[in-house]
């Protein structure tokens, strides 16, 4: 089941990637594999990126994110 959170543009991935970590109770040691992923998509914003810069042209200021597993290229 989905969360909600309304968030400032100014806000960064890895302050709402925190949030949806705790608030889908992941313990310290997986949640530390999941990332958020743009719904619909497999773009992975970087931690550092800041929502404003995101969101689309005409959108209603709202953006969705899975919680996904980090997939790391072996190698």
């Amino acid at each position: 089941k989905g969360k909600d959170r309304n968030v400032s543009p100014a806000a960064t991935i890895e302050v709402v990637t925190a949030w949806a970590r705790k608030k889908f109770h992941l313990d310290a040691a997986a949640a530390a594999e999941y990332v958020l992923q743009i719904c619909g998509s497999s773009e992975q914003p970087r931690s550092d990126k800041h929502l404003g810069e995101l969101l689309l042209e005409g959108s209603k200021c709202a953006i969705c994110f899975d919680l996904v597993k980090e997939v790391t290229p072996q190698g």
